[in-house]
């Protein structure tokens, strides 16, 4: 990921997050980790979950961000 990209949730395509440094996105205004985005987001589904997995949940070009690491390094 490259700064300045935009990253879509993978539940709804509407929401979205900027790419500011390694590991980190501007999501609603605060800079937050990948997974608490995601996190923040579940809670707001009803989900009681206490972490998750933010390359689960944040997408780039139409995959996650755990399919695009994958494929990578497949590709090593």
């Amino acid at each position: 990921m490259n700064i300045g990209d935009v990253l879509t949730y993978s539940k709804d395509d509407t929401t979205t997050a900027t790419v500011v440094a390694d590991k980190k996105v501007d999501f609603e205004g605060e800079i937050v980790s990948l997974s608490k985005a995601a996190l923040t987001l579940l809670h707001r589904e009803g989900y009681k979950w206490k972490q998750a997995n933010g390359w689960a949940y944040w997408m780039k070009d139409g995959e996650t961000l755990g399919e695009r690491v994958d494929r990578f390094s497949k590709n090593d």
